[in-house]
């Protein structure tokens, strides 16, 4: 899908964040959504690069944010249109993975099958955010093996920045 001629608009990631996780912080301990806002570069890692996908990843390119932004699909046109846009692409999830996010944009019905995988990856340091319709937060955490899950409800205009999203987390997340 194109979203090239869709126009531009500038998205402040600050009043989401800020809005929308309700994080317990100790003194000792330095959370992730405070490195992602030290560090240089935030590492986005999209699963399933279909329209939702991609939209989300042309949005977050978009953005004033400093993004590296990887999306896997195994569909390799789908691969292709990504490259174009500018983001980077793989076939299949790696053993590794070095994410602050992982945005699960695929179709319900292969979640069971990808969550295996998932849920077998080494090291998940942020949160896992699923744009999938009909799992549930309970669901999620636990194909997942992780409470710092979120669901969201976005919507195709991220793709210009000029989207909505409704969230939310699993209670005992912290991300």
């Amino acid at each position: 899908m194109d979203y090239t001629s869709l126009g531009s608009s500038r998205f402040d990631a600050s009043q989401t964040l800020d809005e929308s996780e309700n994080i317990q912080e100790s003194n000792t301990h330095q959370t992730n959504r405070e490195l992602m806002m030290t560090k240089t570069t935030i590492e986005v890692t999209i699963i399933g690069a279909g329209h939702m996908g991609s939209a989300i990843a042309l949005g977050l390119k978009r953005s004033s944010l400093d993004i590296s932004i990887t999306t896997i699909d195994p569909d390799v046109a789908r691969r292709d249109e990504m490259t174009k846009m500018g983001v980077n692409t793989v076939e299949d999830l790696p053993k590794f993975l070095k994410s602050d996010c992982i945005i699960l944009a695929i179709a319900p019905q292969s979640f069971k099958a990808r969550s295996k995988k998932i849920s077998k990856l080494e090291k998940i340091d942020g949160a896992i955010i699923s744009v999938m319709a009909g799992i549930s937060t309970p669901e999620l955490a636990a194909q997942l093996n992780t409470v710092q899950v979120c669901r969201a409800i976005p919507n195709l205009p991220c793709a210009i920045n000029q989207g909505l999203t409704a969230l939310t987390f699993a209670p005992e997340a912290t991300e």
